[in-house]
């Protein structure tokens, strides 16, 4: 299984398909483990799609990693688009690794907190 984000078109095709890349696998403060590897396999590459708006593509907790970021922006991102779901006491952090992704990459940031 993978952790996948798939963009489709107005008219419910399947455009782009990205599959996360880096795996979230912590033991919280609580003890907790949360080992996401044991049960999705990582993707392999980064993946831009065309949009209307521009072309980007994403999955949340890759947003950690500023490489792909500007693997992303080097391959011709106009924009990041981060969808996800920031614990209570993590949201300041995502905020901050949004601005910094922008900053870094000179993309435009498209955020959304689903809850």
């Amino acid at each position: 299984m993978a952790n996948r984000s798939c963009l489709l078109s107005p008219d419910g095709a399947v455009v782009a398909r990205y599959d996360k890349i880096h795996m979230f696998d912590a033991t919280l403060p609580s003890g907790k483990v949360i080992r996401e590897s044991s049960a999705y396999r990582p993707g392999a590459q980064a993946v831009i799609a065309d949009l209307p708006w521009g072309r980007s593509h994403d999955v949340c907790y890759d947003l950690r990693f500023p490489q792909l970021y500007r693997t992303l922006a080097k391959a011709g991102a106009i924009f990041m688009a981060s969808i996800v779901i920031p614990a209570r006491n993590r949201r300041r952090a995502w905020h901050t690794l949004l601005r910094a992704r922008a900053i870094e990459t000179e993309l435009r940031v498209r955020a959304g907190d689903v809850r």
